[in-house]
């Protein structure tokens, strides 16, 4: 897949990293002139200098690698310094901070010297003080403190969290949360910033909330995977019943998909599902409505599910959707999390125990502990929202891509249980903060969208299927596939013979809207509408159901289908 963001933005990433790396390259290169360093309260005089990546230059300080034995003393003996090996290739000279550009400049002049680099000054990684952070084991599993040295996030990141709704006045959420909007009748209804929107009093939204976003290093409580990050509060539960929330409708999910791509700010970030059903195909609803998220620089992120073993979710499974499972305190993927072609990564869900599971905000004003899907994937949100607070140019082919490549697959590749492996938050925001290139994202496995369409009349009557003034069964079959499912569309198909009517309605059940029931005259090759239709209407490797077998069709039939795979 390729970038959906205009080419004038892309160009302005270019641009941006290549006059950074211009401007290091002229700081490296240039000799600093006497009394250029920093001076202030460090000892002596002079204080750490600090530097475009984050770290802090040691003034005086150099490390020199080698690619031979050089005698790097007598160098910087003129200078005032010293030189002294901490491994075989790499040493620590040490010279008056005010000389150290002459002595880098002479040391580069050196044949068998590799590198002059600054010895810097790395912080210890950022651990927030809440109250229950060490409880917190999925921060350190991701190692998620070496990303908060690099960002804790920006509140202009906005993520759309379409869920059960959020307790916004909770103390830990209430900074990060910038909007509340109640879509679950289909219409977007404004609330007051720093309400309760969960009017179903589930809960579900605010856990999730906590994941993504609550505030880090205040003291109390827990922290969010992105500190700071900008909170769009979409509830969608459904009053199924009178005084009943059995969960959100498709219109209210698809509302605030489409209220989150067209904002009246302008697209949101990232959009988080943590809802979804057992099914084996994408409505094309959905499927539209997250390609025009995507299309707007929106990514889209769902919970795998907690079906268990090969079970598809929608929206999850859906093409373009970002589908993350869940890992245990110890790695493992628990039995709950689904597993499927379609998972593209897993993330800290919890375990068992209750010590295993997650800790986050609850709706109660207070902390909970949790457990599933619905929680791996606001994580992986969370790192997105840290990726775009580095680079908010990344499309979402970029931020697929480096989640995929950055993720820890214990050696294992990609499996259908863990995706391309667990969201490892360091590697991810190491990736895009030395702008690396970014290759495509690895293509995902074909998932069926269902795709039914009008069959209304166009200008005057149409006969399916006649020929001569008769009907042709073959050839009528073939057309209402044609009008029903557009090209690779079906789930799987069905050939029954074209004189049995018992057989053609007991093939119906089978086809169901999800594949087209198509005749073929018994005993005789495959017909060609037959063989035309299956190639343009099915994915390749699809199934085909024979009713009868060879029997019913004749081995010719089976024959052929088998040679077309």
């Amino acid at each position: 897949m390729t970038s959906m963001f205009p080419h004038h933005r892309v160009l302005a990433v270019r641009c941006a990293a290549l006059l950074a790396f211009l401007l290091t390259a002229m700081t490296a290169a240039a000799p600093a002139a006497a009394g250029q360093e920093a001076s202030g309260g460090a000892p002596g005089g002079h204080a750490p200098v600090a530097t475009h990546d984050g770290g802090d230059a040691l003034p005086g300080r150099l490390l020199v690698t080698l690619d031979a034995d050089v005698a790097l003393g007598s160098t910087v003996a003129p200078f005032g310094g010293s030189a002294e090996p901490i491994s075989d290739s790499v040493h620590l000279v040490r010279v008056p901070p005010a000389r150290r550009g002459e002595a880098e400049l002479a040391l580069r002049r050196l044949p068998g010297v590799r590198a002059v680099e600054p010895d810097r000054l790395r912080p210890w990684a950022r651990v927030p003080d809440d109250a229950q952070f060490a409880e917190q084991w999925s921060h350190t599993m991701t190692l998620a403190p070496r990303a908060w040295d690099t960002t804790v996030g920006s509140r202009d990141v906005r993520v759309a969290l379409i869920d059960s709704g959020v307790r916004g006045n909770h103390a830990e959420l209430a900074g990060n949360v910038l909007e509340q909007v109640d879509l679950s009748s289909g219409a977007p209804v404004p609330r007051a910033r720093g309400v309760d929107n969960d009017t179903c009093e589930i809960g579900h939204g605010t856990q999730v909330a906590g994941i993504i976003g609550a505030a880090g290093d205040n003291g109390m409580g827990v922290a969010g995977v992105a500190w700071e990050v900008g909170i769009i509060d979409l509830a969608v539960s459904a009053l199924a019943t009178p005084g009943s929330c059995d969960g959100a409708s498709d219109s209210a999910i698809l509302a605030a998909l489409h209220y989150a791509t067209y904002h009246p700010s302008g697209p949101v970030d990232v959009v988080n599902l943590s809802v979804g059903g057992r099914q084996a195909f994408c409505p094309e609803a959905y499927e539209r409505a997250i390609d025009e998220a995507r299309r707007e620089g929106v990514v889209v992120i769902a919970a795998a599910g907690n079906s268990g073993p090969e079970t598809a979710q929608v929206p999850a499974s859906c093409p373009g959707v970002i589908a993350v499972g869940a890992v245990d305190v110890d790695g493992r993927v628990p039995s709950y999390s689904a597993t499927n072609p379609w998972v593209d990564l897993v993330a800290p869900g919890g375990g068992d125990s209750t010590s295993h599971m997650l800790l986050t905000t609850s709706r109660r004003g207070d902390w909970t502990r949790v457990r599933g899907t619905s929680f791996a994937a606001p994580y992986v949100s969370g790192v997105v929202a840290l990726m775009r607070a580095v680079n908010p140019l990344l499309s979402p082919d970029e931020v697929e891509s480096v989640l995929e490549r950055s993720a820890h697959d214990g050696g294992l590749g990609r499996t259908d249980a863990q995706g391309w492996g667990r969201v490892h938050a360091a590697r991810a925001l190491s990736w895009v903060r030395r702008d690396l290139s970014i290759p495509p994202p690895e293509a995902e496995p074909y998932f069926p969208v269902l795709r039914v369409h009008s069959l209304a009349p166009g200008p005057g009557p149409e006969r399916l299927g006649s020929h001569d003034g008769a009907t042709d069964p073959v050839l009528q079959a073939a057309q209402v596939s044609r009008a029903v499912f557009r090209e690779a569309g079906a789930v799987h198909a069905v050939v029954a013979r074209a004189d049995d009517f018992a057989d053609a309605l007991a093939g119906s059940a089978l086809g169901m809207g999800v594949g087209p029931l198509l005749f073929n005259a018994p005993g005789q090759e495959l017909s060609p509408q037959v063989r035309k239709e299956l190639r343009r209407a099915l994915p390749a490797g699809a199934r085909v159901y024979v009713l009868g077998g060879e029997r019913g069709l004749g081995r010719g039939v089976a024959d052929d289908l088998r040679g077309m795979g």
